[in-house]
């Protein structure tokens, strides 16, 4: 499995083979796809690995066998915390540093020059590991739910910053919004939901546990789903107009087909209750 296997944009697979790690960005795909890693994961690490691409051309890096071990190190705890070229990037940092590691690991098979440390594995701060703890004791979630809390949360803890408990309790609404607007902005669209009721969670376990002096939850917008909300209302009339054009009206299934979808557009009519004319006239 090659880039074009997983992308469609031209452009997009014309920035993931920029130097200096573009050459081998197709092996590294391949390879992870021998690992039995899911389209999805696979997609979304091949997006971590190209903001990992990005910064080293910014260090003047200009081959893959002048990646070291300090780039990553550099990349994690450098410069994500204060990361601002996340939009358009299409991926999240959860898990970013498990990409930086198998991707150091791929360099290291390839048989270059450089000695490639690997990274150790991400450790929790101690309240996030104390907060999964609470969902397991208490609440008795189920380990998938955790893992999709721990996702959510990480992003939080690299925006807040070290020390984490320091800035847990000088948290303000301002801050919670802030960060809540920011990664929806970049996020799917099933995500709003999801980390707000993450967050919502979290905020009042550190209230419980004495982290914080106030309730921070109604930070929070709320957000609202409406019933059918997302069905379309109609096609545009430029479409509709082109979808007839195409009609071959020469034949006389294709005069029958042109009567039928004009009838649909113009009078809103549903197809059940044309082909129940259909069936009457049959009769």
């Amino acid at each position: 499995m090659v880039l074009e296997d997983c992308f469609r944009r031209p452009s997009a697979i014309a920035r993931f083979r920029l130097p200096p790690l573009g050459p081998l960005m197709d092996g590294f795909c391949e390879w992870l796809h021998a690992q039995g890693f899911s389209l999805h994961v696979l997609r979304q690490r091949i997006w971590q690995t190209s903001h990992f691409n990005r910064c080293l051309r910014r260090w003047d890096i200009e081959d893959w066998r002048d990646v070291r071990g300090a780039h990553a190190e550099r990349f994690l705890v450098r410069h994500l915390p204060h990361c601002r070229c996340w939009q358009g990037q299409q991926s999240s940092r959860a898990g970013i540093a498990s990409t930086v590691r198998a991707l150091l690991a791929y360099l290291s098979q390839q048989g270059g020059t450089a000695f490639f440390t690997v990274l150790p594995a991400a450790s929790n701060p101690p309240v996030l590991q104390q907060y999964l703890d609470y969902l397991r004791g208490e609440r008795q979630l189920a380990q998938t739910t955790c893992q999709v809390h721990r996702a959510c949360l990480v992003p939080f803890f690299d925006a807040l910053g070290e020390p984490v408990m320091e800035r847990i309790a000088q948290l303000s609404p301002e801050q919670v919004l802030d960060f809540f607007t920011r990664q929806v902005s970049i996020g799917a669209p099933s995500l709003p939901p999801s980390l707000q009721s993450v967050l919502r969670s979290f905020l009042r376990f550190c209230r419980q546990e004495g982290y914080l002096d106030r309730d921070l939850t109604g930070a929070l917008p709320p957000i609202h789903s409406y019933r059918l909300a997302d069905v379309p209302r109609g096609i545009s009339e430029q479409n509709a107009y082109q979808t007839l054009s195409c009609i071959d009206r020469t034949t006389p299934v294709g005069q029958r087909d042109f009567a039928i979808i004009l009838l649909l557009y113009t009078y809103g009519v549903r197809g059940g209750q044309v082909r129940a004319l259909q069936l009457q006239d049959v009769a």
